[in-house]
């Protein structure tokens, strides 16, 4: 079944990633593969374009998420 929406969220793929945040799922490093499979799996589907352009929104200095790179890929985690 699809997750709750609440103002707290934005729409499309920020507000997806905003919900695994909250959710704890960047608790753990992971790639933005990994993001795009959890999505699918509660059923919503977005481009790899759509899910990086919000991975980098999200991922800039004042953003929740940080990013590393892990042999040469990059994993992003919750900022601390």
């Amino acid at each position: 079944t699809p997750f709750p929406y609440t103002t707290l969220f934005r729409s499309g793929a920020i507000g997806g990633l905003r919900f695994l945040i909250k959710n704890g799922f960047f608790k753990t490093k992971t790639s933005q593969a990994g993001v795009r499979n959890e999505l699918a799996e509660k059923n919503y589907h977005y481009s790899s374009q759509a899910i990086y352009e919000a991975l980098k929104v999200l991922s800039k200095p004042s953003g929740s998420l940080v990013v590393l790179k892990e042999k040469g890929i990059k994993v992003y985690v919750e900022r601390k």
